[in-house]
């Protein structure tokens, strides 16, 4: 009896996200892991809207990835709440007033194509504090989260059972940008080497 591709696929992307988001919450404990409380804020209020769009358009088993996004993604900004940083800046509230307009312009669309749209681009507006925070303190994020979500994003779109840009655009776009945290975060520590190496000259 064959085993289907997608569901290996599927379950693959599953397995992988859930692997990253382990050292994640626990560096969230041991105080290491700083995760940005506006982009996970907006991120959980976000994030189901494309698990619900890719059951609705027939997403298949790539929707086992998104469902376990959805979860994973709320528990660490519950615990952002006490243990993350930002939300005050000035960029931050310009963030999070641009995510607020885009949910109103969400609210007021029926099609579940163009939801999707600016459901993924409002995930990326609320990535932006986050993606700017690895660069500037990359000590406060651990690269296997960030990589393997995207690798997660890469075997979901894998598991797609037809290919529809409507179902193709959150896998590529999760790839992009998990993907661009951890280079953030890479020439975040870069930079800091540059400077060390500076500082002992």
């Amino acid at each position: 009896m064959s085993i289907d591709r997608a569901l290996i696929f599927g379950v693959i992307g599953l397995v992988l996200n859930c692997i990253g988001y382990a050292p994640y919450i626990r560096g969230i404990f041991a105080g290491t892991v700083k995760p940005q409380r506006i982009t996970w804020g907006i991120w959980t209020i976000l994030v189901g809207i494309p698990f619900i769009n890719q059951v609705h358009n027939g997403g298949g088993y790539s929707s086992y990835f998104f469902g376990s996004v959805t979860v994973l993604t709320t528990v660490v900004f519950v615990l952002s709440i006490t243990r993350g940083v930002g939300g005050r800046s000035g960029f931050d509230v310009i963030v999070l007033i641009a995510a607020v307009i885009l949910f109103i312009v969400w609210a007021l669309t029926r099609d579940t194509r163009i939801t999707t749209i600016i459901a993924v681009t409002i995930d990326g507006v609320a990535a932006l504090p986050t993606l700017v925070k690895a660069y500037k303190y990359p000590q406060t994020e651990v690269y296997l989260q960030w990589v393997l979500a995207a690798c997660g994003g890469f075997f979901g779109m894998l598991a797609l059972p037809r290919v529809n840009y409507i179902l193709l655009i959150y896998p590529v776009y999760v790839i992009t940008m998990n993907s661009s945290i951890a280079i953030s975060k890479f020439f975040g520590e870069r930079k800091d080497t540059s400077l060390n190496s500076e500082s002992e000259l």
